[in-house]
């Protein structure tokens, strides 16, 4: 509660005291009547810990004795490896309870060490026909940059996400300092639920859309997306974009895999879009190689719930503006991204491959 200018300035009120605690007490109230008041066990514990430890603070020649101590070191240690063999998490407090170590001595004694804290990823879950499809795919797509390095840029990468007012917020990362309650709080609409379905697109440098589909997205309007909306952003690109523009990419979704769908795009596409029933199969379960769900959609995550949105026309307006934030040199790194993820799935046998990254 005092900083160290003021622990000084009482040890220099005790020993001008005679080092009497109770009248310290007073005279540094006198001297210094708008900051803290400290009484006389703080006078004290201030010269114990000067006199015994050459610190203000007991704790931190503590924590250095504890660090230095061989069999404490060999007991975090060892409960650490025995944790992580064991392929179990383990936290500083997990370690502080059974250790019997505080938690900034087991930090400095990992450190020392050279621990580092790893967090868990989590992953999408493979079948086992999943693997022999991803290794087709990305094999396809690195022999196709052979003869064009740019490749990847010439497929319309393409994705639905749901966006609510329920998305991520966590409060655990806001605070406040002050010297009184302010009694924080916000509203939020949590008991009015909405939620808006986004479509986007990824075509060289070039991000398209979003477009919001105004109802839960079905066969029929994901139809009558392809038919006019899909048409009208390739006609709206430059000249030298819609001559790159080789092949049409969508994931698995009920509405994709549609009759009505497929027809179209087989129509409209002949040999030329990737799907899970198209000319050129998208393996099923792997948003770590689409560059909109390894990159574009965390991004706009971030953006848009950096605050709670408060109602539909707020989260369409969010989402706008973070599309409109992402420049054209992160698309085109995403894009040359899908080549080494490619090259990771095939060395490891079409498996999960981004904990690798």
């Amino acid at each position: 509660m005092f900083s160290n200018v003021e622990k000084f300035n009482m040890f220099v009120v005790y020993s001008q005291c005679n080092f009497n605690a109770r009248l310290a007490s007073l005279e540094y109230q006198r001297r210094y009547p708008n900051g803290p008041h400290p009484n006389k066990r703080t006078f004290l514990k201030l010269a114990h810990n000067l006199k015994n430890y050459g610190s203000f603070k007991k704790s931190a020649v503590r924590s250095k004795k504890v660090v230095d101590n061989v069999r404490t070191q060999n007991r975090v240690l060892n409960y650490v490896n025995n944790k992580t063999n064991n392929d179990q998490d383990v936290s500083l407090r997990e370690i502080e309870r059974f250790c019997n170590v505080r938690k900034d001595s087991a930090r400095r004694i990992l450190k020392k060490h050279r621990y580092r804290c790893y967090r868990l990823r989590k992953v999408q879950h493979l079948r086992d026909d999943d693997k022999p499809r991803r290794l087709r795919f990305c094999r396809w797509i690195l022999n196709k940059k052979r003869n064009d390095p740019s490749f990847s840029s010439n497929i319309l990468w393409s994705d639905e996400a749901n966006f609510s007012n329920k998305g991520f917020f966590n409060r655990n990362i806001h605070y406040k300092w002050h010297n009184r309650n302010p009694y924080w709080h916000k509203e939020t609409a949590f008991q009015e639920r909405f939620s808006v379905n986004v479509w986007l697109g990824v075509l060289g440098s070039k991000l398209i859309g979003p477009y919001f589909y105004n109802y839960k997205l079905t066969a029929a309007r994901y139809l009558t997306f392809l038919q006019n909306n899909l048409f009208e952003y390739i006609e709206e690109l430059p000249l030298e974009d819609r001559l790159n523009f080789k092949y049409f990419q969508q994931d698995g979704a009920p509405a994709h895999n549609a009759l009505i769908s497929r027809n179209y795009l087989n129509e409209n596409y002949p040999q030329k879009w990737i799907g899970t029933h198209g000319p050129i199969l998208w393996p099923a379960r792997s948003p770590d190689i689409t560059p909109l769900d390894f990159f574009i959609w965390g991004y706009i995550k971030d953006e848009v719930y950096s605050d709670t949105p408060q109602n539909v026309d707020d989260l369409k307006q969010r989402i706008r503006e973070a599309c409109e934030a992402i420049r054209p040199q992160m698309i085109e790194n995403a894009n040359k991204g899908v080549y080494s993820r490619a090259r990771l799935c095939i060395r490891n046998h079409g498996g999960h491959f981004e904990h690798l990254l």
